[in-house]
């Protein structure tokens, strides 16, 4: 965090990309780098319910003619609100909205997402979680949404590993697996 109740953060994806068409090779490399914050708006004075609004900014740093960004910059922004139950359960939900950045990929609309996750502490060092996202591509297409679940174990005060696996319906993308690596300051 920046200053209380504000954090700024960076993520830069490395991906695999290995299309089921013979129309693409397999690539590998540097994907959209995002820079954004979290601001916490609204907390009880138990720390829960929470209001979360949120921005961020993809930069056009991975190829797309290889699958691995979108070609263009999007700008998302959007609000997340949560609660705890039994002081182990998290249940979040979020509305966000992307804006198309640019002109290059003119068949790309705006997007309203929404998602939500239930986040079960198992211990003060290891939780599993399960999430689903609906995207709202304002096409004729049906809407693709994701459903994946993983664990996340805090290895020390600043370090969290998290894994992820699912996969996406509707979409061009199927099976997504995520291995992430967060440091907090």
């Amino acid at each position: 965090g920046v200053v209380e109740n504000l954090t700024l953060f960076t993520e830069v994806p490395y991906l695999s990309v290995e299309p089921e068409a013979d129309i693409q090779d397999s690539a590998d490399g540097l994907g959209d780098v995002k820079i954004g914050m979290d601001l916490l708006a609204y907390e009880d004075i138990f720390e829960y319910p929470y209001c979360i609004p949120h921005w961020d900014v993809a930069l056009e740093t991975g190829d797309a003619d290889e699958g691995l960004g979108a070609g263009e910059t999007i700008w998302t922004f959007g609000v997340s609100v949560g609660t705890v139950v039994y002081e182990v359960l998290h249940y979040v939900g979020d509305i966000s909205f992307s804006l198309n950045g640019g002109t290059e990929t003119p068949n790309r609309e705006n997007v309203l997402i929404a998602s939500g996750s239930i986040i079960w502490d198992v211990s003060k060092r290891f939780s599993v979680l399960v999430e689903s996202k609906v995207l709202d591509e304002n096409s004729a297409n049906d809407r693709p949404y994701l459903f994946q679940g993983g664990m996340a174990y805090k290895a020390t005060e600043n370090l969290q590993i998290s894994w992820y696996g699912g996969g996406w319906s509707q979409s061009d993308e199927d099976v997504i697996a995520t291995l992430k690596l967060g440091y907090t300051f």
